[in-house]
């Protein structure tokens, strides 16, 4: 199975915000132990140094012991059907209302699932090609950054300015 990664940190507040809001149940493996243990993830919270996600306790009960001498935990989950996964750190407990539970360092990186059946080649594109169009009826001309290639299509980076496009393309639209 093959991964990308997210390295965006506002995207990875969405990911986690998303696990919160759904109450997604989180498999949690403990470096140093074979058995998967069970968590939701309740919060983002601020601290001192640094954000932090706030889980709630593991079941089975004994994970709670295991990982706070753990030197990295790995949380896996789905997000509509593709696997996700993201290595944090153990931090403290957290015993203050509404949210109690385990800290855990906030993720720098989250792993998604590869769902294209392809290669994309995508090695520093967006620096070096682009793509500019108008679409049929629309004087509005667009330059997208190109970030990767394949045999059955491109991905490009559309940004704020360019966001009209949503509301004008579908999944599966070509343009030619």
């Amino acid at each position: 199975m093959e991964f990308f990664t997210i390295e965006e940190k506002d995207q990875i507040i969405k990911i986690v915000k998303y696990l919160i809001s759904e109450g997604v149940e989180v498999g949690v493996e403990i470096q140093g132990t074979d058995e998967m243990f069970v968590a939701k993830v309740i919060a983002i919270k601020e601290f001192l140094e640094a954000d932090r996600l706030i889980v709630e306790k593991l079941h089975p009960e004994e994970g709670n012991s295991l990982i706070q001498s753990a030197p990295e935990v790995a949380f896996s989950f789905d997000v509509k059907g593709r696997s996700a996964n993201f290595a944090t750190k153990y931090v403290g407990i957290h015993s203050e209302h509404p949210h109690y539970g385990l800290i855990v360092e906030f993720p720098t990186t989250v792993h998604f699932e590869e769902k294209r059946k392809e290669q994309r080649i995508s090695s520093d594109l967006k620096k070096l090609l682009s793509v500019e169009f108008t679409l049929e009826g629309d004087d509005k001309p667009y330059q997208l950054g190109v970030v990767n290639i394949g045999s059955s299509g491109i991905g490009f980076i559309v940004e704020k300015r360019d966001f009209d496009l949503f509301e004008k393309l579908n999944v599966g639209d070509q343009i030619g």
